[in-house]
């Protein structure tokens, strides 16, 4: 009779820690990407500096299937030295995102996501020594797989790799300037981690 209650508490708790993402859950977390480098060739120094840093809200509308917002920040610069001279350029990019995510289990703790994004941003570039920059507005629409692994229904990691996207940035000085980038990218540097929680 013991073996018996134990062998279902142990069936219940396994299936209360890995249930499904089941309507009305909450979901906070965040995605990140950081990456950097460093060279010297003759006497030219090189040094690039790339971070993401992406926090969610998401609210499940039914089971499985969640819809939420992004807030979007990048910070990429490349500085260049060469003879006391330094050279280069920094970019910022923050905006917010509009996302829809669809959840497919695999094994009770490991779930294949399909991830969809409609973004709009502001960025900034400024070259470095130079006291003019450029801004854009910018629109985006993607689509990423992604795998989630639950430690607990409430706390899990991601991993996003790859997307297909659709952007466009307009030069704020100039309205009829403006650049179109469209494509698939399934590269190693298009791996980014995250962490969600439940609730």
């Amino acid at each position: 009779m013991l073996k018996s209650i134990l062998i279902l508490g142990i069936t219940l708790f396994t299936f209360t820690i890995f249930s499904q993402f089941e309507r009305g859950v909450k979901q906070i977390g965040f995605t990140t990407a950081f990456s950097g480098s460093n060279s010297e060739l003759t006497g030219l120094k090189t040094s690039t500096l790339y971070v993401r840093f992406n926090p969610s809200f998401n609210y499940f509308v039914k089971d499985n299937f969640s819809i939420g917002g992004t807030l979007l920040f990048t910070s990429n610069q490349s500085i260049q030295k060469i003879n006391n001279t330094t050279s280069g350029s920094k970019t910022l990019i923050y905006g917010l995102g509009i996302s829809a995510n669809k959840y497919f289990k695999i094994k009770d703790n490991l779930f294949f996501t399909v991830n969809s994004l409609v973004s709009f941003s502001k960025s900034q570039s400024q070259t470095i020594n130079s006291n003019s920059s450029t801004k854009f507005n910018g629109f985006g629409i993607s689509i990423a797989p992604s795998l989630v692994y639950l430690f607990t229904t409430k706390l899990g990691l991601t991993a996003t790799f790859g997307s297909l996207y659709f952007s466009n940035s307009k030069l704020v000085s100039a309205s009829n300037s403006s650049y179109t980038n469209y494509g698939a990218n399934f590269g190693f540097s298009s791996l980014n981690f995250g962490v969600i929680y439940n609730f």
